[in-house]
């Protein structure tokens, strides 16, 4: 007695476009087209709704195979923690220049603005509007925005709601 033959009637587990297990029963097997070395096999699945369905296919897994594909792929696999690096940013209030005329944002986001990565659109004629140029494009900066700069040196708006939810001020941890 071979082992497909111990299998017969045990839980087995086989995928549906790779991607999807299902644990089904396995009810028989036999040879795949002309070539007696590979196997096709009769499987019972049995679906979460509570329904089955039989279906023939090439391979199946075991429950061993099955767990370690679930935890592969399970949703914990796919979550990451934000590593706690410190940036630079500034909130944007519409200007750069104070009523003196003393600019009053850090020194790279005057060198981003002479050198045209912070730059203002409509040139002759208000309102102007705040863009910055990023790898991904350019992007319209918001009053109230914040402007930062990141690890590598690049420029990029965050909106206020999102930069209070991932960042906090430096000396102010809790």
């Amino acid at each position: 007695m071979n082992n497909l033959e111990n299998m017969l009637g045990k839980t087995v587990y086989v995928t549906i476009s790779g991607s999807h297990f299902y644990r089904g029963k396995l009810l028989g097997y036999g040879a795949y087209g002309d070539n007696p070395n590979y196997k096709t096999f009769c499987v019972q699945v049995f679906k979460e709704n509570g329904t089955s369905f039989v279906d023939y296919f090439t391979t199946f897994h075991s429950e061993e195979e099955y767990q370690e594909w679930k935890k592969k792929f399970s949703s914990d696999n796919f979550k990451y923690r934000k590593l706690p690096v410190e940036i630079e940013a500034f909130q944007y209030d519409g200007d750069f220049v104070a009523s003196n005329g003393q600019l009053y944002v850090p020194k790279w986001a005057v060198k981003a603005l002479k050198e045209g990565i912070i730059y203002y659109s409509g040139q002759n004629e208000a309102p102007y509007e705040l863009f910055i140029k990023t790898l991904e494009g350019d992007h319209h900066v918001t009053v109230g925005d914040f402007i930062i700069q990141g690890v590598k040196g690049e420029l990029y708006p965050c909106k206020p709601d999102i930069f209070e939810q991932t960042y906090e001020k430096v000396g102010e941890q809790q």
